[in-house]
């Protein structure tokens, strides 16, 4: 896996990052570039962010690493070929992409995007107006959290009346 954090690193440590806005990941949804600047005063729960993810990346192995093998016995070569861009400066909603750069794929995670649904410890998460209110935060580490809250009706509605 390889892992590129160039653009949230200069973030972090408060450089200008004006000459990232021309980076291809920012022209992925055309000719125009969709780089915006990124508040400096949320560069603390930036950096933590980008510690635990940083750290979970670099650790990464599947939890059942003997059966992945065998159902995806070239999962080694295909995710040591995987890029990770750990960037800033993308609009709502793009907070996490697959995208294609030289026919190779790339995920770009946003740590700063405003609809940000990772958490970290409490003492470093983002401020509260950037989780939904049905996103769950959990104190022991990142939670990634996608359920809208009409599709988290649904399923209350679902348990409540038809499963037993």
């Amino acid at each position: 896996m390889i892992i590129d954090a160039r653009i949230a690193e200069a973030y972090i440590s408060g450089e200008d990052l004006e000459r990232y806005k021309d980076d291809w990941i920012y022209y992925c949804f055309g000719r125009q570039s969709v780089f915006e600047s990124s508040a400096p005063e949320s560069r603390g729960w930036v950096s933590e962010l980008y510690k635990k993810i940083r750290e979970e990346l670099e650790n990464f192995a599947p939890h059942n690493e003997e059966t992945v093998k065998k159902l995806f016995p070239q999962f080694d070569r295909v995710t040591g070929g995987c890029t990770i861009r750990l960037a800033v400066g993308f609009p709502d909603p793009y907070d996490a992409m697959v995208l294609e750069h030289d026919g190779q794929p790339c995920l770009v995670f946003d740590l700063y995007c405003t609809p940000v649904k990772f958490a970290v410890h409490p003492d470093c998460r983002p401020p509260g107006k950037c989780f939904p209110g049905d996103a769950t935060v959990n104190p022991g580490g990142l939670q990634y959290n996608s359920v809208s809250g009409r599709l988290a009706e649904k399923r209350e509605y679902l348990q409540q009346n038809i499963d037993p």
